[in-house]
């Protein structure tokens, strides 16, 4: 069953229809309709478990910082559009930068995870020792001796802003996970009579900052800027060691060997999988997608020249599959769009424009029209 309200768009089955809602680059809604598909192919290469490993890792990630990432990209809209960039980043890592999750593992592993992107300069950690401390550049802000925790005095608040980086008024945000596991977030203002948080400490005898007793940290700044926020590109920095040994085994080739085969053993399904059936009670979720990009090839004869443009296209949030193609009108019908310049993909060649029907890994998929305007 479909439900919508009044002044709302529809999403849901309906029939032979399924209705959803798109989303675009100002956050505005529009109502899109696809024909239901029933019959959903589910091949188990080694690179769509990969794939689906990296979505899932990240989603479980996700829901542990959301209201942090939710508001982590400078200049973009909090919420889903903020959500697709940390999305985006995270299907980009290595397979060696995130924690091998089990298929149906739920448990949020830290990763080598973007947390913040901006333009504001950047508070780093070196490196987390075997102790778990998390180790703060020293050249970028330090401590005076004489501090022992509790309040920001003046000759500490010239000491953490000698450099330059921070200014009075930062908001300065540890992001902080322990040897077990556990997710928290600490945050103060930089200005005199400001009391730092217990999770900023001082090496004794020495003038380095650290935060003790971790698995991950980050560290993230952010500044008033006009009628905004501005902040610090900002990437977790993990132990793999602690990770290891304090929570299981989520780093290393065997981790992600035995990983990966969860997500090879299922077979084909021929139910709807990205669009969940009605529970009875007329309500549903809708499987959410989330913008991303397409690498174009091994496309032959007159198409070789699109080999190797990036196109932009959607992908499922649970398995990280390719789920809808963006398009543009042209000349040629509905076109592919390049991903760097949002308008259709162009060649000065014969055809100068490239349909998704021409590439098999698009041909079937729901096509969004950004010149459309249902």
């Amino acid at each position: 069953m479909a439900k919508g309200y009044a002044m709302e768009s529809w999403r849901g089955k309906k029939g032979s229809n399924v209705f959803y809602r798109i989303a675009n680059s100002s956050n505005a809604q529009k109502q899109g309709i696809r024909e239901r598909n029933y019959e959903v192919s589910n091949p188990k290469t080694s690179a769509q478990a990969e794939q689906r490993m990296k979505v899932r890792a990240a989603a479980n990630f996700y829901r542990q910082l959301s209201f942090i990432l939710n508001r982590g990209v400078a200049n973009l809209p909090y919420g889903q559009l903020t959500r697709n960039e940390f999305m985006s980043a995270a299907l980009k890592l290595d397979v060696a930068d995130i924690p091998a999750i089990h298929k149906n593992d739920i448990k949020a592993v830290p990763g080598r995870y973007l947390l913040s992107k901006g333009a504001l300069p950047a508070v780093t950690i070196d490196g987390i020792d075997e102790d778990g401390n998390a180790m703060i550049n020293s050249s970028q802000i330090y401590a005076v001796e004489s501090w022992e925790g509790g309040q920001i005095t003046q000759a500490l608040f010239n000491s953490m802003t000698e450099s330059g980086i921070l200014k009075e008024g930062d908001q300065f945000t540890i992001v902080k996970v322990d040897e077990i596991g556990a997710f928290s977030v600490h945050s103060f203002i930089v200005k005199v009579g400001e009391t730092i948080p217990s999770v900023l400490q001082k090496t004794p005898g020495d003038t380095t900052f650290y935060i003790p007793e971790c698995s991950a940290a980050a560290i993230i700044i952010s500044r008033k800027v006009g009628n905004g926020y501005q902040r610090s590109t900002s990437r977790m920095v993990i132990s793999e060691e602690i990770i290891n040994y304090r929570m299981g085994l989520y780093y290393g080739e065997d981790a992600v060997t035995a990983a990966l085969q969860s997500y090879m053993k299922s077979a084909s399904t021929s139910s709807d999988v990205d669009w969940p059936v009605d529970n009875g009670e007329g309500d549903f979720t809708v499987t959410q997608t989330f913008d991303s990009t397409y690498t174009l090839s091994g496309l032959t004869g007159v198409l070789t020249a699109f080999n190797g443009a990036t196109i932009r296209v959607r992908r499922n949030a649970e398995t990280g599959d390719l789920s809808g193609v963006y398009v543009r009108n042209t000349t040629e019908g509905l076109c592919v769009v390049d991903a760097a310049t949002n308008s259709a993909l162009y060649r000065a060649n014969e055809p100068a424009y490239l349909t998704p029907n021409n590439v098999p890994a698009l041909a079937n998929l729901t096509k969004f029209n950004l010149d459309s305007s249902l």
